[in-house]
């Protein structure tokens, strides 16, 4: 099971979970029959592209409780074309262990490095291979997973970042 998550309110994020389910999602299922998308996030229950997808996806809209689907997927998607921010969904399928699929644009800002902590895909073709690849490789996403994980912890965990504010604020003292 592939996941992505995403507000559809945000368009960089419907942007995405519509490349992901017309686009990108067809090309796995061709390959591996089996393979299901969860699309989870305010307003994904709505998105236009739903009308034509696959069986294989689930629309599932805003969701209470979270962990509840990362236990269920086995790769985290973010085929982002566009947009700014933080990548808090990509720290988030990390803390939770979950290896991750982004394009460059979707993992922008994180220091994740590609092919340790996560796969980096900017064509179609690549995307779907990656994920499919973390389909059927239980090394290879046992490893991404364990190693985005340390990065998750090593760089975003509120105490680390608790201390660097701590020094920022006290340098301009």
């Amino acid at each position: 099971t592939l996941l992505f998550v995403g507000s559809a309110g945000h368009p960089p994020n419907a942007e995405a979970a519509t490349h992901m389910v017309t686009r990108i999602f067809p090309l796995i299922e061709a390959a591996n029959p089996e393979v299901r998308l969860l699309v989870a996030g305010p307003g994904t229950d709505s998105l236009p592209c739903r009308a034509a997808a696959s069986r294989r996806i689930e629309f599932l809209g805003f969701v209470d409780d979270l962990a509840s689907i990362y236990a269920r997927s086995r790769v985290f998607v973010c085929p982002m074309l566009n947009g700014g921010g933080t990548r808090i969904k990509l720290i988030d399928a990390a803390a939770n262990g979950i290896p991750i699929v982004s394009t460059t644009m979707g993992a922008e800002g994180l220091d994740f490095r590609d092919g340790e902590a996560i796969i980096l895909a900017d064509n179609d073709q690549a995307f779907a291979a990656s994920c499919l690849r973390l389909i059927q490789s239980d090394q290879i996403a046992l490893s991404l997973r364990s190693n985005a994980s340390y990065e998750m912890k090593r760089q975003y965990d509120a105490k680390i970042i608790e201390d660097r504010l701590v020094e920022i604020f006290a340098s301009q003292i």
